[in-house]
């Protein structure tokens, strides 16, 4: 049994980490332009970026919701922040199209393992669904709307640093949550199907 400390601290650190992985999906559009005029792409390459993070996150989504629930639901957002963290890197030093497609749609899988399970989580530390809910579509809203923001602010100084910036918080969250968010033992009794769910209806 968790005390409502420990609950709180859990929701607030998912619910954070919710929001910069929801920031991932549209941080690269403003910085598009600048990748491509960078490194040589079209603007149909580089569109390449968002289509096979999307891609990846989409067809994986209810599979790795089915896999939570064998495996536990706070290794699979451990496992997937830190695959976030290490292909976001990556897009940073990345000097090839084909090589930052690559690695946005490891982005993509590494998100789409959080996002499958953070919701059941987070419903778990919560006092109601309907609060957790609500939490979950406000770090999705802010998310959705930062993401460009910050791409666009840390864009102007290179189109590497929204990547670098997005590694270096999804490793502080990544730490968070393996460190400071203990789990319910109810989390890991949640059925397949219930994760599937929540992962399409939320894609």
């Amino acid at each position: 049994m968790l005390t409502e400390q420990e609950k709180n601290t859990g929701k607030w650190i998912t619910v954070a980490a919710s929001l910069l992985a929801f920031m991932g999906i549209g941080i690269v559009d403003p910085i598009l332009p600048s990748i491509a005029s960078s490194i040589g792409a079209t603007h149909s390459q580089v569109e390449m970026l968002f289509t096979a993070y999307i891609f990846t996150m989409a067809i994986m989504m209810i599979p790795i919701g089915i896999v939570a629930s064998k495996v536990g639901d706070k290794k699979l957002i451990v496992s997937g922040l830190f695959l976030v963290t290490i292909f976001a890197l990556l897009c940073s030093f990345s000097n090839s199209i084909g090589a930052l497609s690559i690695f946005r749609a490891g982005w993509g899988l590494g998100n789409s393992m959080f996002l499958a399970t953070a919701m059941t989580l987070l419903i778990s530390l919560s006092h109601t669904t309907s609060h957790a809910i609500g939490l979950y579509e406000s770090a999705m809203g802010l998310g959705m709307a930062f993401g460009p923001l910050v791409g666009g602010i840390l864009g102007n100084m290179s189109w590497r640093y929204p990547f670098l910036a997005t590694a270096a918080l999804i490793f502080i969250a990544c730490l968070l949550i393996l460190f400071k968010v203990k789990v319910p033992q109810s989390v890991d009794q949640k059925t397949s199907s219930n994760q599937a769910n929540v992962a399409f209806v939320y894609l």
